[in-house]
């Protein structure tokens, strides 16, 4: 024990109580690390980003990292539960992107409709002329 210590060592209750401070004072918790990027396999919507409890790691009795060093995630960014951007509702002009939230248990705040990137304008058409019958073909 410590005071079998001190009766042993060279050292007073007082030596031995800093040290103990000391070494409780070099305790250290872990934190997370940031999000991987976000892994999706082929024909699938979500994906996977891990994160290790190293920022920093537990050390001399500290707690381990509380929480899953796993989630899943839509390989959209940082967009939490949504799908990703379905197909644009034009090939020219002002058309829109859309996607939905397939993970409610992750954030699916933000965005659910978007313009759709790098749209042409649309061709303008003329009016028609005239037509040339009143009546059938012309």
């Amino acid at each position: 024990t410590l005071r079998n210590y001190a009766r042993c060592g060279s050292r007073n209750d007082s030596e031995i109580h800093r040290g103990w401070e000391t070494f409780m004072a070099q305790k250290q918790d872990g934190g997370w690390g940031p999000w991987s990027d976000c892994k999706v396999e082929p024909d699938r919507l979500l994906g996977t980003q891990t994160r290790e409890c190293d920022s920093p790691r537990p050390a001399l009795g500290g707690n381990e990292c509380v929480g899953a060093a796993d989630r899943e995630c839509s390989g959209e960014g940082d967009d939490g539960g949504f799908s990703k951007w379905g197909p644009c509702s034009a090939t020219c002009g002002d058309g829109v992107q859309s996607r939905e939230c397939v993970n409610p248990t992750l954030d699916c705040s933000g965005n659910i409709t978007r313009p759709c990137p790098e749209l042409k304008p649309c061709p303008i058409w003329s009016n028609f002329s005239q037509c040339s019958a009143s009546c059938g073909p012309g």
